[in-house]
């Protein structure tokens, strides 16, 4: 790795540290957004599994993907 003042790999580190938090803000937001429809689309089969004494932890992966995103998002 090659550092010769603000310059990483020829790129100055003002563009790509800006750059690198809006791909994973992006990711973040990308993610949170697929476990809510991944939620969505297992609302059917969590309330069947309900029914059968086993509960699918649908909820709990949406509030934490959602905190990571408000988290990365407020920096």
């Amino acid at each position: 790795m090659h550092l010769s003042g603000k310059y990483l790999y020829g790129y100055a580190l003002a563009v790509t540290i800006p750059m690198l938090d809006r791909t994973t803000r992006l990711a973040l937001f990308t993610l949170y957004q697929s476990a809510l429809a991944l939620g969505i689309a297992l609302l059917p089969v969590a309330l069947l599994a309900r029914r059968a004494g086993v509960t699918l932890p649908v909820r709990r992966l949406v509030e934490r993907t959602e905190q990571a995103y408000k988290a990365r998002a407020a920096n």
